[in-house]
């Protein structure tokens, strides 16, 4: 009972926070940017000897604050805006840096599908410069986005309607198929007709 117990608060735990991507492959990027529509990527380089110097440390915490603060937004929520967060400490994201030209760290950049929209945003940045860079950058898809999403919830929503006025209440079948077949028929030739 334990073993279900952990896996379930880690589950909860997991899903509770912000859903920021973690990358550290090549491969694995491309998989992430191919799956999505668009992405917001940011490249950066959490190395130890990075992390020792009390100012980088906050600025790379300051920054993932940002990322989680933009991600909650309901615009971006609404327009399943992906987030990805690229550490390049490993050195397996070479190929990858190389492809998006990216020569400075920290670098921010936008994607529809595996393209880079071709603008960088380079350095610890705030949010409001962040958010004008993605709209700058990927506005005009995610508007896109929401227009298909909010058809598509309209259509379902019609569906429902018509499933809905074809149930009955009672017996599940259209109201005119009642009357013969689930209604009143069964009393008049039922067994306390006789």
């Amino acid at each position: 009972m334990k073993k279900w117990s952990v896996i379930f608060v880690s589950l909860l735990i997991g899903t509770a926070g912000a859903k920021e991507i973690k990358v550290t492959s090549t491969d694995k990027l491309y998989r992430l940017l191919a799956a999505a529509p668009y992405s917001l990527v940011l490249f950066y380089n959490k190395d130890k000897s990075i992390m020792r110097h009390e100012d980088m440390r906050q600025k790379i915490r300051d920054t993932e604050i940002v990322l989680r603060s933009i991600h909650k937004s309901p615009f971006y929520q609404g327009a399943d805006l992906q987030i990805i967060v690229a550490d390049t400490s490993r050195g397996s994201l070479d190929q990858a840096m190389h492809d998006y030209k990216i020569t400075t760290l920290p670098t921010f950049i936008t994607s529809i599908g595996r393209a880079a929209t071709g603008d960088q945003l380079v350095g610890f940045v705030d949010r409001a410069p962040l958010m004008a860079f993605v709209d700058k950058n990927l506005k005009d898809e995610m508007k896109k986005r929401m227009q298909e999403k909010a058809a598509q919830r309209k259509r379902d929503l019609e569906i429902a309607q018509i499933d809905a006025y074809k149930r009955n209440y009672w017996l599940g079948s259209p109201y005119w198929d009642s009357y013969w077949y689930g209604g009143y028929y069964p009393y008049w030739f039922g067994p306390y007709f006789w």
